[in-house]
C-alpha cells in the first residue's frame, strides 16, 4: 500500500494513522509524500502542513511506524525481505528550500529519514512555473484580476478566498499548455500584476549537499519538471539523464534514485519512457 500525503490536515493524518496500523496494512509500505512545510500557515493553501503541524505529524510517525530509507525499503521488497511491521517512508518531492530550514530540523528531532527528489534545473535562484504564477497573483494588489488576455476571465481578488479560487482556475488553465505558450502567459502575467519572482523557494547546491550529509536521501526529478507522459521519448530522456548528471556533479556520485523509478513513489511508470 502506498499513501499520499500532500494536501492534508492534523485531523485527516490522524486518521490515515489508524487506518495504517489496522492489521492489513501492517506488513507493507507506506509512503508519506510531501513537498513543503511552510513557516507559518499559508492562507492561500491552508492544507499545506506548516513546522507546527509537521512536528506533530513527526512525532506521530516516530511513536507509531518503523522509519526505514526509501533505498533500503525499496531493496527490501526488491528481494522479498518482510518488511518491518508498520514500514513507513517519507518522502519530498521538487526541492524547495523549506526541505532544508524547516523539514531537516523537524526529522533530526524525531530520528526520521526521509527521501528528497529534487528537479536539478531550479535550484540556485530557479522557480517553477507554478510558483511563479502563484507568488504574482500573491502579491498582487487590485480587487480584480484581468486574465481575459490569456484566455481566462476578468476575475476577482479582493479576498483570500477569492485568491485562491484564481489560482485554481489559472494554474488550470496553464498546467497543460505547451512550455513556449506557458512562458509567454508568464510573462504576460507578470506584465498584469506588475510583480516579480522570488528567487529563494527552491534549493541551494549547498542545501543539497547538506541533505545529503545529514543522512537524507536525494533522487532525481527531471531538469525542468515536465509531465513525462506529455513529452516524446528523446526529450524525456535528456530530462533524466542531464538531472542524473547534475545531482551527480553536485553530490560527488549518482543520485539515489531516477525519476522514472521512485519520483514519487506513487506516480504511474509509463512503458515509453521506463524503457
Amino acid at each position: 500500500m502506498t499513501t499520499a500525503l500532500d494536501n492534508w490536515t492534523i485531523q485527516t493524518f490522524s486518521t490515515l494513522v489508524t487506518r495504517i496500523l489496522m492489521p492489513a496494512a501492517r506488513q507493507h509500505l507506506n509512503v508519506l509524500i510531501f513537498h513543503r512545510v511552510r513557516p507559518v500557515r499559508d492562507p492561500l493553501f491552508p492544507g499545506e502542513p506548516d513546522r507546527i503541524e509537521f512536528d506533530r505529524c513527526m512525532r506521530m510517525v516516530a511513536e507509531n511506524f518503523n522509519c526505514l530509507p526509501l533505498d533500503q525499503a525499496i531493496d527490501m521488497l526488491g528481494s522479498r525481505q518482510r518488511l518491518p511491521k508498520n514500514a513507513v517512508a517519507i518522502t519530498f518531492d521538487d526541492g524547495y528550500s523549506d526541505n532544508r530550514t524547516e523539514a531537516l530540523p523537524i526529522l533530526q528531532r524525531h530520528g526520521l529519514t526521509a527521501t528528497f527528489f529534487v528537479a536539478s534545473g531550479f535550484l540556485d535562484g530557479g522557480c517553477m512555473w507554478n510558483d511563479e504564477a502563484i507568488e504574482l497573483v500573491r502579491n498582487y494588489r487590485g480587487d480584480t484580476l484581468d486574465l481575459q488576455s490569456l484566455g481566462i476571465d476578468l476575475l476577482p481578488s479582493a479576498t483570500v478566498t477569492e485568491r485562491a479560487a484564481l489560482l485554481e482556475r489559472l494554474l488550470n488553465s496553464l498546467k497543460y499548455r505547451e512550455p513556449a505558450e506557458r512562458r509567454v502567459a508568464l510573462d504576460e502575467l507578470r506584465t498584469i500584476t506588475g510583480g516579480d519572482v522570488p528567487r529563494d523557494l527552491m534549493m541551494t547546491t549547498a542545501q543539497v549537499r547538506e541533505m545529503r550529509d545529514a543522512g537524507m536521501g536525494i533522487g532525481g526529478h527531471t531538469v525542468g519538471h515536465p509531465i513525462l507522459a506529455r513529452i516524446d521519448l528523446q526529450h524525456a530522456r535528456r530530462e533524466i539523464g542531464e538531472d542524473r548528471e547534475r545531482l551527480t556533479d553536485l553530490l560527488g556520485q549518482p543520485p539515489d534514485f531516477l525519476p522514472t523509478l521512485m519520483a514519487s513513489p506513487v506516480v504511474t511508470i509509463f512503458p515509453n519512457i521506463q524503457r
